[in-house]
């Protein structure tokens, strides 16, 4: 009994040894990556394409940026916000007693689609949801479907939704009256 002890207490301390040497010769540059240049030429994992196929692209397109300044302005002196890009999965939740099965479709469908705009009063109720339509609107099927999906789907929970065409300036005296 006393030799299994020994052989017990022997192991500990080879492994206890083994750690501290680890610690001790730990190099963090060893591990860390310091510079994207060598992984220019590379593609990384999970399929994100090379450091030179990517770009940095803008919050705003030019007519969304527009509107953006035009709402401000509107709503400086209330107390409005105004967000932007909004994902309708965190704007709107299913009740629990959906199945699981319907509960993931709808979070799908929601998830991978956007408002351009919301507004909330200052205790972040959300007064209304402003889109911003562009020519492909009309005529593309996709995006009919999803503009329909979205018309429906806050119809449905009574939050108005506001779209405004592509236009250089857009009359949101419109929206006072969901906002005042």
């Amino acid at each position: 009994m006393i030799w299994f002890i020994f052989v017990i207490i022997i192991v500990y301390l080879v492994v206890l040894f083994v750690s501290l040497n680890k610690i001790k010769n730990y190099n963090p540059s060893k591990y860390r990556n310091s510079s994207l240049e060598k992984y220019k030429s590379e593609v990384y994992y999970n399929n994100i394409p090379k450091y030179s196929d990517l770009r940095i692209k803008n919050l705003f397109t030019s007519q969304e940026l527009k509107l953006f300044y035009q709402l401000k302005e509107h709503f400086s002196n209330k107390n409005i916000f105004i967000f932007s890009k909004v994902r309708i999965a965190d704007l709107v939740e299913t009740k629990s007693y959906i199945s699981r099965s319907d509960y993931f479709s709808f979070f799908w469908r929601t998830s991978q689609k956007h408002i351009d705009f919301v507004l909330t009063d200052f205790k972040w109720k959300i007064l209304c949801l402003i889109e911003l339509d562009w020519e492909t609107h009309n005529y593309h099927e996709r995006t009919i479907k999803n503009d329909r999906f979205k018309d429906e789907l806050f119809l449905n929970i009574w939050i108005p939704l506001i779209r405004f065409k592509n236009y250089q300036f857009h009359n949101l005296k419109i929206l006072d009256q969901y906002v005042l």
